[in-house]
């Protein structure tokens, strides 16, 4: 417990030093940090976006949703616009209200691409709609005419209930065909393109949240790389003296002066060296 309690304290020890001693190593790399960031995107190129909504009665959300995000209609507005747009498409907070959200470079650009792809899914729901009444009504019609031919056929000498018959059926596909047109004009999907809205470019607070972003994650690299330089450092220290051939008492007894030598004057010092212990 205590050897991990002194190592724990060691530990912290190290590292306030190295913060301390490299402080403005730290403060070089957390500016560098939010320079770099900064710049990196204010030189972004500025993005705005456009949403248009688009107004659906007579129908769910959910699958004119589908609709919109189709292969369909992407390639029709792209052949409107002279480039496959990039757009976000999603249900509004009401349950018939549709967003067709677009990015450009300019304001202009977005909400022209806004709204050109909502009125391209407008144009290609109505032919939908169109093409499905049409359908149906020419099959009622191609029953109808078949229905006629067949009362036109009929011999002078015909049992009066073949003649009936086919005129109730005559009958029965004309109702068919009011009704059936009538009902796909009020059941169908009946959107209608509203208001275009752009929103605001690159805001300064985006910035500025990078900037912290960048200041914490730079505060981070600068206390590892002084730490790096600390631990360097420490390790790079000049090593203690190994003690002399002569055993350590010799670098003890180089600190005192030495007795003189044949006679001369007393020395201290590596320079008169130390005189070994004689064997006993």
């Amino acid at each position: 417990m205590n050897q991990t309690a002194s190592s724990d304290e060691l530990e912290i020890s190290f590292w306030r030093r190295a913060l301390r001693r490299h402080r403005m190593l730290v403060l070089t790399v957390v500016v560098l940090f939010v320079a770099v960031t900064v710049a990196a995107v204010l030189l972004r190129p500025a993005s705005h976006s456009a949403t248009t909504e688009v107004f659906v009665s007579g129908a769910d959300v959910a699958p004119e949703v589908q609709f919109v995000r189709s292969r369909f209609v992407s390639e029709a507005a792209a052949a409107e616009l002279g480039f496959r747009p990039d757009v976000d498409v999603g249900s509004g907070d009401s349950t018939w209200i549709l967003t067709v959200t677009a990015s450009a470079a300019t304001p202009e650009e977005a909400a022209r691409v806004a709204t050109t792809y909502a009125t391209t899914y407008v144009r290609l729901r109505e032919q939908a709609t169109t093409d499905a009444r049409r359908a149906g009504e020419a099959d009622l019609e191609q029953s109808i005419a078949r229905a006629r031919a067949e009362l036109d056929a009929l011999p002078p000498n015909a049992p009066p209930q073949a003649g009936a018959r086919l005129e109730n059926e005559i009958t029965a596909f004309q109702d068919a065909l009011t009704s059936t047109t009538s009902a796909t004009i009020q059941a169908g999907p009946r959107p209608v393109v509203l208001d275009t809205t752009v929103a605001d470019g690159q805001a300064s607070g985006t910035v500025w949240l990078y900037a912290a972003a960048a200041a914490a994650i730079g505060s981070v690299a600068g206390a590892g790389l002084a730490g790096a330089v600390g631990g360097s450092t420490r390790t790079c220290r000049a090593p203690r003296t190994p003690p002399g051939p002569y055993g350590s008492r010799c670098s003890e007894q180089s600190r005192r002066p030495a007795p003189a030598v044949g006679g001369g004057r007393r020395g201290c010092g590596a320079g008169h060296g130390c005189a070994p212990r004689r064997a006993t």
